[in-house]
């Protein structure tokens, strides 16, 4: 029968691994736990969706989406705070106006000459974006007491079939306490998001009014109006 023998070199290796392993195990453990319970930025988070179990990709913010509304919340606030009107009836569906571009293609090399710091993809990304007129999203955030105001409503007003609609006549009989309307298109932006462009109206009568494209330049976190082309006044 063998005698134990006891080696206290063994028996304190053995002790030193068999920490080391456990806190090996207990670390890795912990770490993989953050890593699930906080994804990484380029990961995109799970979201339930309320109509089944499974889980979808969480939508990422637009950042053209964002940009786009703080420049329309930039000219409507210029409107609404410069003490023109205390409310702003908005056209919910986008336009481009009466900018002939796509019948005139040499309207394109005006508005190009007018706006000689605005770079050709962001008059390209302003053409793309406006194909086909587009609805405004009804929770975008308006100054004051301003509404929206049906596209479909406004152009039975203004329809020259059937004797029309009634015209302004009919409008300010709906909306006495509303001078009249703003349109506006979707904006271009270069790749850099830092040059924006726009069409922007505003309609009070037939012989009241005005609009033209608007070129912005981002500096820092501001937008910056730096030119017009195409222009009209009635």
């Amino acid at each position: 029968m063998r005698r134990l023998i006891f080696r206290p070199l063994v028996m304190m290796l053995t002790f030193t691994v068999g920490l080391f392993v456990t806190f090996l195990f207990t670390f890795m453990g912990d770490a993989l736990t953050r890593l699930f319970d906080e994804p990484a930025a380029d990961i995109p988070a799970l979201c339930r969706t309320k109509s089944t179990v499974c889980y979808d990709a969480c939508a990422q913010p637009d950042m053209r989406e964002i940009e786009q509304y703080a420049i329309y919340s930039l000219l409507l606030n210029k409107l609404y705070h410069g003490g023109h009107t205390d409310r702003l009836l908005i056209q919910d569906r986008t336009s481009v106006g009466p900018i002939a571009y796509k019948s005139n293609p040499g309207v394109l090399d005006e508005i190009k000459q007018q706006l000689p710091l605005m770079q050709e993809e962001t008059l390209l990304s302003f053409l793309a974006a406006n194909e086909q007129p587009h609805r405004f999203d009804k929770h975008f955030p308006l100054p004051g007491a301003s509404r929206f105001i049906e596209s479909q409503q406004l152009d039975d007003y203004f329809s020259k079939e059937g004797g029309g609609g009634g015209g302004w006549n009919a409008f300010h009989r709906d909306y006495p306490h509303w001078g009249g309307f703003i349109t506006v298109s979707k904006v271009g932006f270069n790749q850099d998001m830092n040059q924006a462009l726009l069409y922007f109206s505003s309609a009070c009568a037939d012989t009241c009014g005005s609009g033209g494209l608007i070129f912005l330049v981002k500096e820092g976190v501001v937008w910056r109006i730096k030119g017009t082309a195409a222009t009209w006044i009635s």
